[in-house]
């Protein structure tokens, strides 16, 4: 069985879930003997395939801006489905989807709903109305919908009832305490705060940011938000009294040593699926504030992390101040994320219930 992941922007992944997803499902069940293909852009490559832990990388050209990639991109994943001619094509996101949805004599095509994150704040029209009719398209159109949250499932419900809901998952192995250096940014002299995204609105990076400038004084001495990302909003962390580092991407592989290092992973989010940065935090053993939105109050409560009770800088702040202010609560919460990521969201769990989608398909 031969299946098409479209959807990741980079392979290997770098910041980006839908990446990690894609690159962590694929290899899996190329693991188990089944034939897998990404199609993602060039970014910094050579067009073309290569492969990768089992994986044909195909990548193919788009325009390097945010707005436009993944657009550009679609009639070159058209081309490549073509050209790959496989049994099933994945899509991860709302443009390939709606690319493949709309192709005569297509595939069987599964589609899988990430949250959602199309705020106005971060997709000004037409764009934002263009991305939301691709995802309504290919949601419609699909022969399996699979969303990582029951939030999100809930919204296409007027759609169609048969949207199955598979959170993604995480290598605990890999993600683990006490393995890595700790890394030259993380000092010991601070407490040190983890924000791993997008600089956008919808992922709240600016709640994060003037959540920390809003702390106590005597509280925000002693911290440090360290950000690996990148997005329209980097230069909003310039100018605050905080104590703020900006390293831009980052590979995936070099995340372990940020997370294990952390005092707190902070994840100010407007808008979620099931986040994967919390999922590689817990799994890391280390403490997480979050917005209960999305997938991530229906899968987490106040046993497992910080509730950022208030989707604004004062809440991020109130959250960051009952960590560093309760380091033995704060602990017990971070015992129970590890308990109940390392049981219940794994990778084989994941790849287990797609293979039999792809199985029935």
């Amino acid at each position: 069985m031969h299946i098409c992941v479209t959807g990741p922007k980079t392979c290997p992944p770098e910041i980006g879930g839908i990446e990690v997803f894609g690159y962590e499902v694929g290899r899996t069940l190329a693991g188990r003997g089944m034939r897998i293909s990404i199609v993602c852009s060039a970014a910094g490559h050579p067009p073309g395939t290569t492969r990768l832990d089992g994986i044909d990388i195909v990548r193919i050209r788009g325009i390097p801006q945010r707005h436009l990639l993944k657009l550009s991109m679609m009639p070159g994943i058209r081309s490549a489905v073509r050209r790959l001619r496989p049994d099933i094509v994945h899509a991860n996101d709302a443009t390939s989807g709606y690319a493949v949805a709309s192709m005569k004599d297509r595939p069987k095509l599964v589609v899988t709903v990430h949250g959602l994150g199309f705020s106005k704040a971060d997709w000004a029209p037409p764009f934002r109305q263009g991305i939301e009719y691709f995802q309504t398209r290919a949601v419609e159109r699909a022969d399996v919908v699979v969303a990582t949250d029951r939030r999100t499932a809930q919204e296409f419900e007027e759609l169609r009832g048969d949207i199955r809901v598979i959170a993604p998952g995480v290598d605990v192995k890999t993600f683990s305490k006490d393995r890595y250096q700790r890394p030259a940014e993380l000092t010991q002299d601070r407490f040190n705060i983890l924000y791993v995204g997008r600089l956008t609105k919808v992922k709240g990076f600016d709640l994060a940011v003037r959540g920390v400038d809003a702390v106590t004084p005597i509280i925000r001495d002693r911290i440090r938000l360290t950000v690996v990302g990148s997005g329209p909003l980097a230069e909003s962390a310039s100018g605050t009294k905080a104590d703020i580092r900006l390293l831009g991407e980052l590979p995936h592989a070099e995340l372990p040593a940020y997370f294990s290092n952390a005092d707190l992973v902070i994840q100010p989010s407007r808008s979620e699926g099931v986040p994967i940065t919390i999922l590689e935090a817990m799994a890391s053993n280390t403490p997480v504030a979050a917005t209960m939105v999305g997938g991530v109050g229906t899968c987490f409560d106040e046993r497992h992390l910080v509730p950022i009770t208030e989707i604004t800088p004062t809440g991020v702040a109130t959250a960051i101040e009952y960590a560093v202010s309760n380091a033995d609560d704060v602990t017990k919460r971070s015992d129970n994320a590890f308990r109940k990521v390392r049981d219940e969201f794994s990778w084989e769990s994941v790849a287990d219930k797609y293979q039999e989608i792809f199985r029935t398909l």
